[in-house]
């Protein structure tokens, strides 16, 4: 338990705050787990446009599927996504931008949450 903590602001506001360490525990989860979900974003998107291979596999479990569909296909595991990266994606588009905006994270922090536990 975090007793008396004392935060200042400025020169103008003090207040305390009692929290237990249950509820600090949880508010670090969560502020990890939205990070962590943005970031995966950003380096799917980077990873991507700036021909970041390592950066873009990094994103992927060992044993993933890349189940992008038609006309491309699916792509298993970090070798079946470098392939494609290499063989087909890539090679498909001289340049690519991917811009992501406006992203809502709350909604998937508990099911990031679960997933950590696998």
């Amino acid at each position: 338990m975090v007793t008396g903590l004392t935060v200042h602001t400025g020169l103008i506001r003090t207040w305390s705050v009692t929290l237990e360490t249950e509820d600090l525990v949880s508010k670090i989860d969560r502020l990890e787990s939205r990070q962590a979900i943005e970031d995966l974003a950003s380096n799917y998107c980077h990873g991507f446009d700036k021909r970041d291979e390592a950066r873009f596999l990094s994103i992927w479990w060992e044993d993933c599927v890349w189940a992008i569909g038609p006309p491309f296909g699916d792509f298993e595991g970090h070798a079946g996504i470098r392939s494609a990266l290499h063989d087909v994606l890539w090679p498909a588009w001289g340049m690519s931008q991917h811009i992501t905006s406006n992203q809502v994270v709350d909604a998937l922090i508990n099911e990031a949450s679960f997933l950590k536990t696998i």
